[in-house]
């Protein structure tokens, strides 16, 4: 590497030690988009009915279901009743 270009590198590697930028900035999520992120409805993976994102449990396959689909689904599989 030639002497002319090395206080250059060192300056950059020195700036950037002291002076490091995270990859991103943050963007903080307003009170309207975190309500909307949690009221959103996706379809039930057992009856296909809308269940809410707040509101869901997931199945052994990480769909979301109902809690009441669920435990059927899982009572008539085992053949016990809840």
């Amino acid at each position: 590497m030639p002497k002319s270009l090395l206080p250059c590198v060192l300056e950059f590697w020195r700036t950037k030690v002291t002076n490091p930028k995270p990859p991103f900035e943050p963007v903080p999520l307003d009170q309207n988009a975190k309500q909307q992120s949690s009221t959103r409805a996706v379809p039930c993976s057992i009856c296909g009915m809308p269940v809410r994102l707040d509101q869901c449990k997931t199945d052994e396959k990480g769909h979301a279901v109902h809690a009441g689909c669920y435990v059927e689904k899982v009572s008539e599989r085992t053949g016990t009743k809840i």
